[in-house]
């Protein structure tokens, strides 16, 4: 009787016991979750930082610049996976730190957003990263591309207020850019990359746009890129932060790339106002935006504003004399005017006519091709054919002299 009482006793002490030890991991799971709850509460109470140059980053709250981060630091060490956050995401903050990840950092061309995947538990998070190349490869890249961005601003001053200060370095290196990139579909492998932009020479429109964020950066000229819409679909492009102000850039859009025509640069859609660019672009993020208040004036800032056929007279003159002692074939006008109509057609051969009598270093055809610049504007590109080109020796009047003529000849 005795030992069966102290076995009684046993087992209430066990069962004690396991009772104690089962309210201690309740009240330590209960500990932990109100830890992380207070850690939760804390992150959602606390105010986003500012990023000099990360423009989608200032615009996520305090806790998804966290998981933002995370990823940064782990790509910057090539990590497999992310260190550890003490919160808890959803999808929808995953997708959108993914999404501006790729606005901000372009040059993190090597880093499959896509195959990225978001390993969460109760109370924590980590990111599984994923690469679209080897170190050793990446690192090749990345050296071809600054060679490329070398290249591409070489005998490019730095920005200068008395020679042309951001607005001129800008549209330098828009154009030399412009220059050497052609258009190619995102759905072509790779092409959608500030690599395929900077190395290759053909990009879609993510990496027209992340080449310009890039190069721009060279000579500190703050770029953001814009997702949004065209009539033709999805698209990328630019604001840019010129001088003092905000204007829109379309760099592939200013690349025409024309089957009968390669090469021409335009710049209907260089430096526009919200108002201007929303005619044919739609943002997508546009209540984050900043407002491009005014056009760049890039034909007014270059005399190529015009308000009526005397004045078209002289400018085209100018502009068409100027292109036959550098060779080009293309010159621009903004004619603020109805230019389907014969007399400007009259107009233009007339000045080629004129031309071609009084020299005989190059001699153009009596025909030409006009181009759109932009939907809604009046800017124009003008296609010019030769017969006969100008010698590589021979000397070029200065610019000031070509102006004479021109003002000259449109008082004979």
């Amino acid at each position: 009787m005795v030992a069966k009482k102290r076995k009684g006793r046993s087992g209430a002490a066990v069962l004690a016991a396991l009772i104690c030890l089962a309210l201690s991991v309740l009240l330590a799971f209960i500990g932990v979750g109100l830890k992380y709850d207070r850690l939760e509460r804390e992150a959602q109470n606390t105010e986003s930082t500012h990023r000099i140059n990360a423009f989608y980053y200032n615009h996520l709250t305090y806790k998804q610049q966290l998981l933002y981060d995370s990823i940064l630091t782990g790509v910057e060490k090539r990590a497999e996976i992310t260190e550890m956050l003490p919160y808890v995401y959803s999808n929808a903050d995953f997708a959108l730190v993914a999404d501006y990840i790729r606005a901000d950092h372009p040059e993190l061309f090597y880093l499959d957003l896509g195959g990225m995947q978001m390993l969460s538990a109760t109370h924590a998070t980590r990111v599984e990263l994923s690469y679209l190349y080897d170190i050793e490869t990446t690192a090749r890249m990345q050296n071809e591309i600054s060679a490329a961005i070398l290249r591409l601003t070489a005998d490019i001053d730095p920005v200068d207020p008395a020679n042309g200060g951001e607005f001129e370095a800008e549209r330098l290196i828009h154009d030399r850019f412009v220059h050497s990139c052609t258009y190619a579909s995102g759905d072509e492998s790779g092409r959608s990359t500030v690599y395929s932009a900077l190395v290759l020479g053909s990009a879609d429109a993510y990496g027209y746009a992340g080449a310009m964020k890039l190069l721009l950066e060279e000579y500190d000229i703050y770029s953001i890129l814009v997702f949004g819409e065209t009539a033709e679909g999805d698209h990328v492009w630019n604001i840019v932060y010129a001088d003092g102000k905000f204007y829109h850039l379309d760099a592939l859009w200013n690349d025409a790339d024309l089957d009968f025509a390669e090469d021409i640069v335009f710049h209907g859609y260089f430096n526009l106002s919200s108002e201007a660019i929303s005619k044919d672009h739609t943002m997508r993020d546009g209540d984050i935006m900043p407002e491009a208040v005014d056009n760049g004036d890039y034909y007014l800032s270059r005399g190529l504003f015009i308000h009526n056929t005397m004045e078209l007279d002289r400018i085209a003159y100018r502009e068409i004399l100027g292109a036959g002692y550098t060779g080009s074939e293309f010159i621009e006008l903004y004619p603020d005017f109805d230019i389907d109509t014969g007399e400007f057609r009259d107009c233009i051969i007339g000045v080629i006519g004129r031309i071609n009598g009084v020299q005989d270093d190059f001699i153009f055809k009596e025909i030409y091709r006009v181009y759109e610049a932009a939907e809604g504007s009046g800017a124009v590109t003008i296609q010019l054919y030769y017969d006969k080109k100008i010698e590589a020796s021979t000397a070029a009047p200065e610019e000031d002299a070509i102006e004479a003529d021109a003002e000259e000849k449109m008082t004979d």
